[in-house]
């Protein structure tokens, strides 16, 4: 018997939303912030939430998580919507993505540092295949190299499907 509905491998990362007033302005020129919110950002923590939102049990891995207000606020996040976090790990240093993300009625923008993990030096977790056993199906956002395959691999070694 399965564990859980799903097992989501991917991008983790704090995201803080400005709702703007009158709307973007013009170079040089202000523009008043209306609201704000913590939210979240990254395909495997978006995936998550929805799916768990849905009544659907899931755990996820990823990404290392900040030890600063960014990386908790993240992980509080995804506990608030039921999500096992037990394999999220903290780190020194800035190592969670961060968002900022400007929107009006008509557009977004995001600022983030998301160019941080295109160097391959390993800022993730390793994929347990015990996690993935555990699954009726996968959610893998394929961001993290051999680490995001190894997620496919092992899929197919426990004859379980995956979803990208």
């Amino acid at each position: 018997m399965k564990q859980y509905d799903v097992f989501s491998y991917g991008m983790i990362s704090s995201s803080k939303l400005h709702i703007l007033k009158w709307g973007f302005p013009k170079a040089d020129q202000y523009a008043e912030i209306e609201r704000s919110f913590n939210m979240i950002g990254g395909e495997a923590a978006n995936s998550s939430i929805v799916l768990s939102a849905l009544g659907l049990k899931v755990k996820i891995d990823g990404n290392w998580l900040s030890l600063d207000e960014n990386g908790k606020t993240a992980k509080n996040i995804l506990d608030d919507f039921r999500i096992d976090t037990s394999r999220l790990k903290f780190k020194k240093g800035k190592i969670c993505p961060n968002e900022i993300v400007f929107s009006d009625k008509e557009t977004r923008t995001i600022f983030g540092n998301y160019c941080q993990f295109q160097t391959k030096e390993i800022k993730w977790n390793i994929p347990k295949k015990s996690d993935i056993a555990m699954a009726k199906i996968v959610c893998l956002d394929p961001f993290f190299y051999k680490e995001s395959r190894l997620v496919a691999i092992y899929t197919k070694q426990l004859s379980i499907p995956y979803v990208t």
